[in-house]
């Protein structure tokens, strides 16, 4: 796991993701923007949503987050995904 630090921009209303023969789980994307402002978009899942909503993490909140990557290939085309596994407040 890779971890950053940066500012909480957003994050897009969570919607189910469904994959057959499996059970529905929520996810969303999260913008966050480092001090040299780069900007990261990284999908997130249920738990992470939930951390979210119970630490009161708002637009504007310095986080560490806690990334890794899958990448993947789907009908020829490639993609780099990044995965938020931890979020928290930042010192």
């Amino acid at each position: 796991m890779t971890y950053l630090i940066g500012i909480f921009e957003k994050m897009t209303t969570p919607e189910p993701l469904v994959k057959e023969g499996k059970k529905p789980v929520m996810r969303s994307l999260v913008t966050i923007t480092t001090e040299d402002g780069q900007r990261g978009f990284f999908d997130i899942r249920e738990n992470i949503i939930k951390d979210i909503s119970s630490l009161n993490i708002k637009q504007g909140t310095k986080v560490e987050i806690g990334f890794v990557l899958m990448g993947s290939e789907k009908e020829g085309r490639t993609y780099n995904n990044l995965f938020i596994n931890y979020i928290g407040h930042a010192r």
